[in-house]
């Protein structure tokens, strides 16, 4: 992970850069996955495909309850709500293609994104089970 203020590589946890003392989250000036440096105004890290802002053009927050709505009804809903569109369709596939047995690993995908996202640290499209 890198530090969205200075650019400096930090470990995974960290709530502030070793470097420049920032919360790695609070500026968007670098990539946090790459560490190349990005305009405020990009959507996307063009290195590493990362999504640099929040697709809701809102607070980038979703509350648990409107989380756990969207996981039991319309799962893709709250994946595109975290940038994650096309995986929120590719678990629809997996969950038709195992007969509903996917829905297991996708609730467990889900809540690990959802808490990810949570932390104001950006999800790549086609980021599953990220660690904490």
């Amino acid at each position: 992970m890198f530090c969205g203020n200075c650019g400096k590589e930090i470990g995974e946890k960290a709530i502030a850069c070793t470097n420049c003392g920032m919360q790695p989250s609070s500026e968007k000036k670098f990539c946090m996955q790459c560490g190349v440096g990005i305009n405020p105004k990009q959507v996307m890290c063009v290195k590493c495909g990362s999504a640099i802002k929040a697709p809701s053009g809102g607070s980038g927050k979703m509350e648990m309850g409107e989380a756990i709505i969207w996981a039991l009804f319309i799962f893709p809903v709250g994946y595109h709500k975290m940038g994650q569109s096309k995986k929120g369709l590719a678990w629809i596939g997996i969950v038709l293609v195992t007969a509903g047995l996917g829905s297991i690993p996708l609730l467990i995908d889900y809540y690990l994104c959802f808490t990810k996202y949570q932390r104001g640290e950006n999800l790549a499209e086609w980021e599953f089970f990220p660690k904490d």
